[in-house]
């Protein structure tokens, strides 16, 4: 891989947290930036004095505290004080910024990127990430057209890393005897909407064990008595989130970002939308058929969810429908595909190369790149798979946790697919990668864009290929990224080898 010329990149955070604005937005803006520290760069970030308890302060950047607006005073001090080249980036994630925080945030010298979770307003930033389940590209256009740089759908939700473990140690699990539930309405829950699923669930008269997870401002004082077979743990904090969701058997919660860390560990859950903006997620699980859906007032919840719960706790092979839809809906690279994209990857035309997650709308497309005669003459199974064949292995690999499926897309085109799929090689984790461009887009360097993607998507263990020694494009191409050819297989190790991570 061409090594690039030393440098730290830096980025400006600015978000908040608290009773009123939950705590989304500095949840997934701290694994973003740790996402970014892993691959080299420089973070920093400008909160509300709120944040002491969060896990913010464990990770290694400097924290500014303001109580300001976005484009608050101490957020221009922090970012004019940054001198690097390239400009750092300013991740604005907050529920308050608008099109003019954007542009004044880009006259202090920085270039803007904006979280979205509706597109309800202008955007004038370099980039935008909009990680809702329903979140697509298209919706987003109209109101950024400034961006270089889309990113929309659960494919870039920057969860925990801790969930990439969960999901693949949660593969092998035994349902529970009694069933385990989860239930957590975010770190708010204003409403009280936990406490009236808990007595729901009290009320079927049935054993479960039920995990109770409150943020720092949910209201754990009015707890209803806890009936004979029912066995209640309550946790506060987040650190023990992953852990909890996957041991569970059913999980009840609102229709939030939350939505996102279920699907990619495969759990079944009753869904209750509890605001307006949670509306577009819960259609889009309920059409899926990844979760059931109640809604109605937070005051009915016990009657409105005792069925559902009930139905699901008695039938196993309801939630496994439930779970399998979901675990097809996600995956937990969402921050390291963030932090890949970041880099200003370009094929030979010039043209920018992003990475986005595989989903069901890709499958008809890959079928018919499968079906090329050049791409079958190298493939290890050079017979064609048939249209039932290739629907039915798409699906396994989508809900596949040890597997990391994207499409290649330049300037906003699919352009071809990369995937990389978890194994044992010499004693250690591995990713092998499986990589193929369109048949119309060849000679264009989309391969070897998506392979240097790929060491940034995969920072921290070896990218191992097979390729037949016939093959000589698919040599030259690897061998043209950096890889090393041992015994029929190339070989990429991280940056602790000697490899310099490409700057973005």
């Amino acid at each position: 891989m061409t090594r690039a010329a030393p440098t730290t990149r830096e980025a400006v955070f600015r978000c908040d947290f608290g009773p009123g604005i939950g705590g989304g937005h500095l949840k997934r803006s701290v694994n973003l930036a740790r996402a970014l520290v892993r691959r080299g760069w420089r973070c920093r970030f400008v909160v509300n004095a709120a944040d002491a308890d969060t896990d913010l302060q464990t990770g290694p950047w400097e924290i500014v505290s303001s109580e300001g607006p976005v484009a608050c005073a101490a957020l221009e001090r922090t970012v004019r004080a940054v001198r690097s080249a390239p400009p750092p980036l300013a991740v604005l994630d907050h529920p308050a910024t608008t099109q003019e925080d954007e542009r004044t945030v880009a006259t202090w010298g920085a270039r803007p990127l904006s979280f979205l979770d509706q597109p309800d307003r202008d955007v004038a930033a370099v980039a935008v990430i909009a990680p809702g389940l329903a979140a697509t590209p298209s919706a987003f256009e109209p109101i950024a057209r400034a961006a270089d740089a889309i990113m929309a759908g659960a494919g870039f939700a920057p969860l925990d890393p801790a969930y990439r473990t969960a999901a693949a140690n949660r593969a092998g699990r035994r349902r529970g005897d009694p069933p385990r539930v989860f239930v957590s309405f975010g770190l708010a829950d204003p409403g009280g909407a936990a406490l009236q699923a808990l007595r729901a669930i009290f009320a079927l008269e049935r054993p479960v064990d039920v995990d109770l997870a409150l943020g720092p401002f949910g209201r754990a004082g009015d707890l209803p008595p806890v009936p004979p077979g029912i066995r209640l743990r309550v946790h506060r904090g987040l650190a023990e989130v992953s852990q909890l969701l996957a041991s569970a058997d059913l999980a009840v919660g609102a229709a939030g970002t939350a939505c996102i860390e279920r699907c990619v560990l495969g759990i079944p859950s009753v869904v209750v939308p509890i605001s307006d903006n949670q509306e577009d997620t819960a259609t889009y699980l309920q059409a899926a058929g990844a979760a059931q859906v109640v809604r109605g007032p937070v005051a009915a919840l016990p009657d409105a969810l005792a069925k559902p719960i009930a139905h699901l706790l008695a039938d196993p092979a309801a939630r496994g429908r439930l779970g399998q839809a979901a675990a097809g809906l996600a995956d937990p690279f969402g921050a390291d595909r963030i932090a890949a994209n970041l880099c200003d990857t370009q094929d030979r035309c010039g043209r920018r190369v992003l990475l986005r997650r595989a989903g069901w709308s890709d499958a008809e497309m890959l079928h018919a790149w499968q079906l090329d005669p050049d791409t079958r003459r190298f493939a290890h199974t050079p017979d064609p798979p048939s249209r039932d064949d290739h629907l039915r292995w798409f699906n396994d690999r989508l809900a596949d946790r040890n597997c990391c499926f994207n499409l290649v897309e330049a300037a906003g085109r699919a352009a071809g697919y990369l995937r990389l799929d978890r194994i044992e090689s010499a004693g250690m984790e591995a990713w092998k990668i499986s990589v193929a461009t369109a048949p119309e887009r060849r000679g264009e360097g989309i391969g070897l864009a998506a392979l240097r993607l790929a060491r940034m998507l995969i920072s921290d263990d070896p990218l191992v290929a097979e390729v037949f020694d016939a093959n000589l494009a698919s040599r030259r191409l690897f061998e043209a990224a950096g890889f090393r050819r041992a015994g029929g297989v190339y070989t990429h190790r991280p940056e602790s080898s000697g490899v310099v991570k490409s700057s973005a």
